[in-house]
């Protein structure tokens, strides 16, 4: 085992080699910051006498929500879309989880709407967006020792872009560590670090405008210490320190804590350029710079010229009453005083009486200037993509195929930026399911979605039963049965805890985030009505004349519905189905009912003489038993008396005869 200074050695060259780390990052991204700080300051108005025309304030409220302007709607679904119950259920279950996080009313914690536009924002002016994910669970002691957790939560925080560093990669799937800086108060490093307050507390101090988080005005005016949370990829941990405390971890590294498939707690941050030769963020602003500057420019030029724009000249001042002309009102006459020195000395003229400042040529090189300033401005559009149809500007003579077609060209660049975003909420909303999923209690997400799938040892119960009433000769119990055909809850969490399985069955998508694609629901249930309707027209004929059979047409009816998005909502409708039963005449089916009224009277009277003729073939055979009996009786009565009388016979002849009487004696 290791010595204490061996220990403490080790400790300080870990947070040493981690402290020279976030320096070479710091470095790696010097230039981006300064350049995404100045950015910063033209988009909120701070520099007003150098910004005269702010394009990047323009450009940004009109692509923010070209980008994201709605709250997406989680779409889950059987990867393969075939008849897998087990994963038909699993994604009922994903889906509620998100649609509860989505909108969970916890006033406490920001929205998942408010967290994609921060992302949305930061993305398109200082150049990357980070939203992270986060689980808590309030645990309480028992007396006994053990642990029991009171309250479990996930939700998201809004990283700022300069509070975020990773190491050295060329991609997001090569980085091997991100950090994330906090700024915490002395009631949160009490909160957090109880145990390294006594340390902390003693570093905080009041930020200046030069620190890097001073643009975050609920900071100023209190006293914080700077911690750095540390997620290594290569050793699977997190940690936190402290630039003020070098000597060892403010928490020492800590096995991975949430189980992610990609280890980071947040999705590949949100920019909307890339770097061709490796992983760097570059600001949407720096494409068009210097045209925003010519921009500048040329606005300052407008302004003075217009400034210069006045009526200023010379007259006369033998002729009285001019300056007065100058500031009557429309329609006015003014009487005017010494005439004759107009007449004499202006010939008669008043214009010979009054010399104004040409301002023609400015007016030309007005007319020039304004014409160059809508040229700078068609050139940055061209570069960010930004079509006139998406500000609103058109031209009455333009007709509607012609709007539509040039929405649908004129933004073709930017829907590389809409796919972007789009997979950036897709890739949040996918960890938060996996991180709701790994983590929460099952309980919890059973009162979260409000599916009643028994639980395992509901179903064990329902299987004992079912053997106990089948081993009796009992029918089945309906509920029992249907708890056995349900999933538990074990088998669906085994299911979506297992990354390999999850992905194999699950995919879990967004739907549009863009305004122009709101009638995307409308367009699919249509398309469905209109397949179904086709379908039913073309196959309906074939399964009343028998040629087709139901069961082969209800599986192919399934089987083109599920292609479509809502088409597993109506899944389970659709198995409910049964064969059509033909159409039947009442004449018919009353003739029918005779005729089987009529056979069973038939049979009533088969029936009745097959007894008859039964009973009387049993009294026959009754009869002859008692005769035989009787018969047998008399003989044996008539044996009895042969008996009898040659037993008396033998008895008479075995007796000695008496003398006859002699006459005379």
């Amino acid at each position: 085992m290791l010595s204490d200074n061996q220990s403490e050695a080790k400790a300080d060259d870990r947070v040493a080699s981690w402290l020279q780390e976030l320096h070479l990052a710091a470095e790696r991204e010097k230039a981006f910051r300064k350049e995404a700080d100045e950015i910063l300051k033209i988009y909120h108005g701070k520099r007003p006498d150098e910004d005269q025309f702010n394009i990047l304030y323009s450009n940004t409220e009109t692509l923010a929500p070209a980008l994201y302007n709605s709250t997406p709607r989680p779409v889950v679904k059987r990867r393969f879309n075939d008849a897998d119950p087990l994963a038909k259920a699993a994604s009922t279950v994903v889906q509620r989880v998100l649609q509860y996080h989505l909108d969970d009313g916890l006033a406490e914690y920001a929205t998942f709407d408010s967290l994609l536009e921060a992302a949305v924002l930061s993305a398109l002016v200082p150049g990357r967006g980070i939203t992270r994910f986060c689980y808590e669970a309030e645990v309480e002691k028992l007396e006994d020792g053990s642990e029991m957790v009171t309250s479990e939560r996930v939700y998201g925080k809004t990283i700022p872009w300069d509070r975020f560093h990773h190491g050295y990669g060329k991609t997001w799937e090569e980085i091997p560590w991100i950090a994330l800086d906090h700024f915490m108060t002395a009631e949160e490093v009490k909160k957090n670090f109880p145990e390294k307050a006594g340390e902390l507390e003693p570093k905080l101090q009041r930020l200046d405008e030069d620190d890097r988080a001073s643009f975050d005005p609920q900071l100023k005016g209190h006293k914080v210490v700077k911690i750095v949370e540390i997620w290594d990829k290569v050793t699977k941990t997190q940690s936190f320190l402290c630039p003020e405390i070098p000597e060892a971890f403010v928490r020492e590294p800590v096995a991975d804590p949430y189980g992610l498939t990609g280890f980071f707690p947040c999705p590949k941050p949100l920019m909307l350029f890339n770097s061709v030769g490796g992983y760097e963020a570059i600001p949407l602003y720096r494409l068009y710079k210097a045209q925003a500057e010519e921009l500048n420019l040329v606005t300052v030029r407008i302004q003075r010229i217009t400034r210069a724009l006045k009526v200023r000249g010379f007259y006369d001042q033998t002729v009285q009453g001019i300056e007065k002309l100058m500031e009557a009102d429309d329609n006015t006459l003014i009487a005017m005083e010494n005439a004759a020195a107009l007449y004499g000395t202006a010939g008669g003229s008043i214009d010979k009486a009054i010399m104004l400042l040409p301002i023609e040529k400015l007016v030309s090189v007005l007319q020039q200037l304004y014409t160059q300033r809508d040229q700078v401005k068609r050139t940055i559009y061209e570069i960010t993509g930004i079509a006139d149809i998406m500000r609103g500007v058109s031209q009455a003579s333009e007709t509607l195929g012609a709007q539509e077609l040039k929405n649908q060209w004129g933004t073709l660049r930017l829907k590389r930026f809409q796919r972007r975003t789009a997979l950036y909420v897709r890739n949040c909303l996918r960890m938060l399911a996996e991180l709701s999923i790994e983590n929460l209690d099952q309980e919890l997400i059973a009162e979260m979605t409000g599916l009643q799938f028994p639980t395992g040892e509901q179903k064990a119960q329902a299987q004992a039963l079912i053997q106990t009433m089948q081993a009796t000769g009992q029918q089945p119990d309906p509920q029992a049965m249907a708890v056995l055909q349900q999933p538990s809850w074990e088998e669906l969490l085994s299911l979506l805890r297992t990354d390999l399985q999850r992905s194999y069955r699950i995919d879990i998508e967004t739907n549009s985030t863009l305004d122009a694609e709101a009638t995307e629901d409308k367009q699919d249930i249509q398309e469905l009505l209109t397949g179904l309707s086709q379908f039913f027209s073309a196959v309906g004929p074939m399964v009343q004349s028998g040629t087709l059979p139901f069961d082969v047409a209800k599986g192919m009816l399934v089987a083109i519905t599920r292609r479509y998005r809502l088409g597993s909502e109506f899944e389970d409708e659709l198995n409910k189905m049964r064969p059509p039963q033909p159409p039947t005449d009442p004449a018919a089916e009353l003739q029918k009912l005779e005729l089987q009224a009529r056979q069973a009277e038939m049979e009533h009277d088969k029936t009745m003489r097959e007894l008859d003729m039964r009973l009387k073939r049993e009294e026959f055979t009754l009869k002859q038993a008692e005769m035989r009996q009787k018969g047998a009786l008399a003989a044996q009565k008539h044996q009895m008396d042969l008996e009898k009388l040659v037993l008396q016979a033998k008895t008479a002849a075995m007796q000695p005869q008496k003398p006859a009487a002699t006459s005379g004696q």
